[in-house]
C-alpha cells in the first residue's frame, strides 16, 4: 500500500498560505482555610461524646466557567469552531479554513480536513502526527469534544512558534484545529484562548 502524504507537510503548506491571507485581510484556585480542630466546645465534650460529623456547609471544590468564544465561526465538512471575538477569517476552501487577530501575523486556529482512507484509528493518528508537532513534540491525554474523542498533540513547530492540536477521524475523514502561538503569548493566554475554542466545536 502506498504511504499517504505526511499531514503535516500539508499542514505547514496551508498555514504558510493562510499566514499570507491574514495579512491581507487586515493585516489553583486559592487553598481554603483548614477545618477548626480543637477549638469548640465539642472538642471539649466528655469522653463517649458522639463524633463530631463534617459541617455540611463545607465549600466544595468547582470548576470554572469556561468562558465561550465569540468570534467567527471557521470550519469544514464535519467540524466547526468559532474564533475569538474580533479574529479575522481566511476564505473557507475544502481542506482548511483559518482565523487570526487584525493585523497580527504569526498566531492563528487552522481547521483541517484530509481523507483518512482506512489507514488509521483516532489513536493511531495521534500517535503518527505527533512528530509533525516539530521540538519538544508530546502526545497529550486524550479530550471528549462534542461527543468525540479527539487527541491532543503539543510542541514548537519553529523557534517562537507553539502549537497544539486537537484531531479526529469522523466519517473516514481527518479533521483537527491547530492553534500556533507565535506572538509570545504566555501559558495562561494560550490556554484561555484554546479552552474558549474548544467550548464551541461542533462535529458532523
Amino acid at each position: 500500500m502506498t504511504a499517504a502524504p505526511t499531514w503535516g507537510r500539508l499542514v505547514r503548506r496551508t498555514c504558510a498560505a493562510v499566514g499570507l491571507c491574514l495579512v491581507v485581510a487586515g493585516c489553583g484556585a486559592g487553598a481554603t482555610d483548614p477545618a477548626d480542630e480543637g477549638t469548640s466546645d465539642a472538642a471539649s465534650a466528655s469522653p463517649g461524646s458522639p463524633e463530631q460529623q463534617p459541617s455540611e456547609t463545607e465549600p466544595t471544590e468547582t470548576e470554572p466557567a469556561v468562558e465561550l468564544a465569540t468570534g467567527p465561526a471557521i470550519g469544514v465538512k464535519g467540524l466547526e469552531v468559532r474564533a475569538p471575538a474580533g479574529w479575522i477569517t481566511t476564505e473557507p476552501l475544502a481542506i482548511q479554513q483559518s482565523a487570526g487577530p487584525p493585523d497580527v501575523i504569526g498566531s492563528m486556529i487552522s481547521v483541517f480536513r484530509f481523507p483518512n482512507s482506512g489507514l488509521f484509528t483516532v489513536d493511531e493518528l495521534g500517535d503518527e502526527e505527533v512528530s509533525d508537532m516539530g521540538a519538544r513534540s508530546r502526545r497529550r491525554d486524550d479530550v471528549e469534544l462534542d461527543g468525540e474523542q479527539f487527541y491532543h498533540l503539543t510542541g514548537t513547530l519553529e523557534p517562537g512558534l507553539r502549537a497544539e492540536r486537537f484531531g479526529t477521524i469522523v466519517g473516514d475523514d481527518r479533521l483537527s484545529v491547530q492553534f500556533e502561538f507565535g506572538n509570545g503569548q504566555g501559558r495562561a493566554e494560550r490556554d484561555e484562548i484554546i479552552a474558549s475554542v474548544l467550548a464551541t466545536v461542533q462535529v458532523g
